[in-house]
């Protein structure tokens, strides 16, 4: 069972054995061992201080009357990092509200949606989101976040003179392509920010097995 020889050696040194000598015996010694090769990639954990990332959240003129429509901010995360609490202001209570992240593919107002976490109802007013485990959002540099609401609008917004966000009445699943459009209803602040924390100077997580 053994290869060996009558030395001893130190890190890095070649470890030049023999066989057939002195091998054909049992010790009581036995290593516990982890297979790492199927654990999951371990996410980086960010604390540094978060910046915001949206608009303030605080009760505003108008509530969207159309139902299911989705809204992309065109403003992007700045760096690598994650999004692990969120606040908004809430027009109504009873409707569906989904927000996710959203990586560009090229062409303007182009998507594809990579995560995203729905909630039944929010009552009117302020709400603070923390996100926790899997449902913090892991942003890559230059992704997007955006909502959908699926009956009528949940969040507050102003009317703004600038272009905001890409947008279409339409809900989407993670991994499906989001085909959104530009210059129509995009002028507006919504009551939605969320508090970033750039993970690009945090150093490489270790697995662990």
């Amino acid at each position: 069972h053994y290869c060996e020889n009558a030395a001893k050696f130190n890190l890095n040194d070649a470890a030049n054995l023999v066989a057939n000598r002195y091998g054909n015996r049992d010790y009581s010694l036995r290593m516990a061992f982890s297979d790492c090769a199927e654990e999951p990639e371990p996410q980086p954990e960010c604390n540094g201080s978060p910046t915001p990332l949206g608009y303030e959240p605080k009760d505003r003129s108008v509530l969207d009357t159309a139902r299911t429509w989705t809204m992309v901010d065109t403003n992007a995360f700045s760096a690598d990092g994650q999004v692990k609490s969120l606040e908004l202001f809430s027009g109504a209570a009873n409707r569906g509200l989904r927000i996710g992240i959203y990586r560009p593919t090229g062409a303007a107002c182009q998507f594809t949606l990579v995560q995203q976490k729905e909630w039944p109802s929010f009552a009117p007013g302020y709400h603070k989101v923390e996100l926790t485990g899997s449902d913090i959002f892991q942003v890559k540099q230059g992704d997007h976040y955006g909502f959908t609401w699926l009956n009528y609008g949940v969040i507050d917004f102003d009317y703004s003179v600038q272009g905001h966000y890409c947008e279409n009445a339409a809900q989407f699943n993670v991994n499906q392509a989001a085909n959104l459009v530009a210059n129509r209803y995009g002028n507006r602040d919504y009551s939605l920010r969320m508090a970033f924390s750039d993970c690009a100077e945090e150093p490489e997580p270790q697995p662990e097995c």
